[in-house]
């Protein structure tokens, strides 16, 4: 039984970051997994789960606690107490649908948070990660993070597989100008530390809006 097959007839956990730009289009996918007859718990922060609405009543919603100090965090802190509340809570969840026998197969989560792949393999479970943005825009920090792209951009234009000749403020900002924010690029980066070791990559975006760029990913002239 491959992996399709087995969530046919499993639970799908979905991990959000849970900040302004990130739920919508994890719970939009949630909604797509759902329309295939496939079980969609939402796992997110209270705080956070005050403003999901969800629209299909066959998405769960599990929250769990922040912790102390949770809404004065920001940047590097911000995302530790993240790590530390879904590290607390999660095999705990597992456990408890386990026991309800409806045991989760697959965790979805935001491709940020990539600890969440370890959490995910050391409790049994398939691990894919999700990618907010576009392929293309993906596809440009891969390659700032495998050193195709140079920082800083030294311009005057930058060639990626799939994609018109870009000049260099065509580029994500956290690229154009990582002077700007920067303790965000190297966070950005950070999802594709074990890009290799997830059992799906999946990606917000349309295969219209970006066809020529899908019809080089699916003649594997870009490696993702």
């Amino acid at each position: 039984m491959d992996d399709v097959d087995l969530l046919k007839s499993g639970h799908v956990l979905v991990l959000p970051l849970p900040v302004q730009g990130h739920i919508n289009p994890i719970l939009q996918f949630s909604k797509r997994l759902v329309s295939k007859g496939i079980k969609v718990t939402l796992f997110t922060t209270i705080l956070a789960s005050k403003s999901v609405q969800p629209g299909v009543s066959s998405i769960s919603v599990e929250t769990f606690s922040e912790g102390e100090g949770f809404e004065s965090s920001s940047g590097d802190n911000f995302m530790k107490k993240i790590e530390i509340a879904v590290c607390k809570n999660l095999p705990e969840f597992i456990k408890k649908q386990e026991r309800l026998g409806c045991p989760v197969k697959c965790v979805v989560y935001d491709s940020i948070m990539p600890w969440a792949l370890p959490l995910a393999k050391e409790l049994g479970l398939i691990g894919a990660s999700f990618y907010t943005q576009s392929s293309a825009v993906s596809a440009i920090y891969y390659q700032v993070n495998k050193g195709l792209i140079g920082m800083p951009v030294d311009g005057p234009t930058m060639l990626v597989p799939g994609l018109p000749l870009l000049e260099p403020d065509e580029l994500p900002s956290f690229v154009h100008k990582p002077d700007v924010y920067p303790a965000i690029l190297p966070l950005v980066l950070s999802r594709f530390s074990n890009v290799d070791e997830a059992d799906w990559l999946l990606f917000n975006t349309y295969d219209k809006l970006e066809e020529q760029f899908a019809s080089c990913m699916s003649m594997d002239l870009i490696v993702m």
